[in-house]
This record gives structure tokens, sequence and C-alpha cells, in this order.
């Protein structure tokens, strides 16, 4: 079987073992410009004060664009300087609007590096052409989502760009701040419900209170039980975890659930003769579901990461 055939079979099992890096957008777009956010009467309430950042972009992705085509397969390069910067083994996209090879379709939200909120609504069950039972977001290494409104028809947006704030906290209180102000001025966006799903950065990448507030509890757990168990022999040693993300969705019956792939790249030393070698891998830690809420969570930790220190 193929990468794409062992996911679309078994979504939530595939995730347990394979850490999935998504494409930031399809063939380039990132929505349709919708208004401009007014953010300029933000008040940080953390150590930074309030900075101007006068608007920020509302774009929506339009009905011909909800549903890309996409191909899953390992990406096996030496990591950093052939752009893997996730690590070996992780698992990229080819996407497109169009099928092609064995590409199958899903719901996609982009992301708009240059600092917007991207919003998909999700139709229900049978009213969209093609209607797949899969749902991506761009990979996510900051970035907030949000999912509003109910298990059958549910809305998603993609948060991200600069805020100007230093603490961990207030850059992720700023687009909950911004999307509830829109939301709140909007009776469209109210009509849909509420926000009752939400993971920002502190939930995935950089939580306040871990070694230099740059790791997560769930980096951390994942590093320690991987040098108990792999640093044993002189010339191989894992050296850190870097935590990053992924948000996916999986409609059963009529209701989707959403998930947070906190995945981990691992960065280790290979120490031979001719010098030290290093190679990152990439290995999901754990997957939370992040709506409908109060759900459980499920760990991945119990596929080791099989790196060969031979």
């Amino acid at each position: 079987m193929s990468t794409t055939s062992d996911f679309f079979a078994d979504p939530l099992g595939f995730a347990q073992i394979y850490s999935i890096c998504p494409v930031n957008n399809i063939a380039g777009y990132k929505g349709k410009l919708a208004t401009d956010l007014d953010t300029s009467g933000y008040s940080g309430v953390g150590p930074d004060p309030a900075v101007p950042i006068t608007s920020i972009k509302y774009s929506r992705v339009m009905q011909s664009k909800k549903v890309g085509y996409v191909e899953l397969f390992k990406d096996e390069r030496a990591q950093l300087t052939d752009g893997n910067l996730e690590g070996v083994d992780v698992t990229r996209m080819r996407a497109g609007f169009a099928p092609f090879g064995e590409a199958e379709p899903v719901y996609f939200l982009p992301w708009d590096e240059a600092g917007a909120i991207v919003k998909l609504h999700i139709p229900p069950k049978g009213t969209h052409n093609p209607d797949p039972d899969i749902f991506f977001t761009a990979a996510i290494n900051g970035c907030s989502v949000f999912v509003q409104g109910t298990p059958d028809d549910p809305t998603v947006y993609h948060a991200g760009g600069s805020t100007n704030r230093s603490d961990k906290n207030d850059a992720a209180r700023f687009w909950r701040v911004a999307l509830r102000n829109h939301i709140r001025n909007s009776a469209t966006a109210q009509a849909r419900g509420q926000i009752s799903g939400e993971i920002n950065k502190t939930h995935y990448v950089t939580t306040p209170g871990t070694s230099n507030d740059s790791s997560t509890p769930t980096a951390e757990k994942y590093e320690k039980l991987l040098k108990d168990k792999l640093n044993k022999q002189g010339s191989f040693e894992v050296r850190e975890v870097s935590p990053w993300g992924c948000v996916f969705g999986i409609r059963t019956g009529d209701d989707w659930a959403f998930y947070l792939q906190e995945n981990a790249t691992v960065i280790c030393n290979y120490v031979r003769p001719a010098g030290v070698r290093t190679v990152c891998y990439a290995r999901p830690m754990k997957i939370n579901q992040i709506f409908p809420g109060g759900s459980s969570q499920i760990s991945a930790m119990n596929h080791i990461v099989p790196i060969s220190v031979t």
C-alpha cells in the first residue's frame, strides 16, 4: 500500500505512528479577503504593553476552493540542508484543486503567512460536492486554530502571523480576542454558534514554565523517555526534542472530530571516526481531540522512535 492509501484507510491509527506536515496552501490560494479587522484597541494583559497593530486580514475560503486533492509521501531527505526542517520520516503532501495520481479529496484550510485569520465553513454532510470526510489545515508552529459551531456543521479558523508580542500567553490571547471581536460585530458569524475548540502555541510548541519557555510538557517528557532509552552508547546521543503540530479532522457519520497531533523533531548526534553527524527524525508524541471538547487523549509514545544506533 502507498502512504496515501495507508492514511485514508485508518487516519487516526496512521497519525499515532507518523508525523504529518501538511502544505501551507494549495496552488497559492490563501482565501479571499473579506475585511480588515481593527485591532488597534487591543490591550495586552501580559508583560508586553499594547503594541499598535492597526489591522489584520480576515479571509474566507470560497466554495470552489474548500476541497483539495492530496497525495501523502514520506520525506526521507537529510534534514536542514535539503529543506526538511521537520526530520526524516515526516509525512508530506502533494496537493492540487483537481484529481491527480492517487490523490484523495480533503477539506483544506490554508495559512496566510502575511498574518491573517482565515475561515473555512464545512457544510453539513451531503451538501457539498465533492464531500470528503477528512480535513487538514496547514502545519502549525505557533498559529492558533479555532473551531466554532456544532459537530455536523463546523467552522474552522487558522490564525497566524506576527502579533508583536513576546509573551506566549498574550500572543495566543491576541488571536482569541481578535476573533471574538469579529464574531461579536457580525450577525453572520454569531449565527455559527460558540467557539468551543481552540489550540494555540502554548499547547504544542512553547508552554510557559517549561525549559526557557521554549518547549511543552509533552516534549519534555518525550525527550526524557528517549534519552533514558537510547543514550546508552557513546556513539549516539539524543540531543533535544523540538515540538510542532498538525491539526486534522475526521468525520464519522454526520459529525466531525478535530485533533491536534503533537509532533517532535528529535535531534540526534552520531559520533563516528570521521566526526559528528547530526540527523533529525520526525515522530508523533500525542494526539488530543480538541473538538468536540472533553474527549480523550491518545498517546503516541508507545511507538518509541525506531532510530538505528548501529
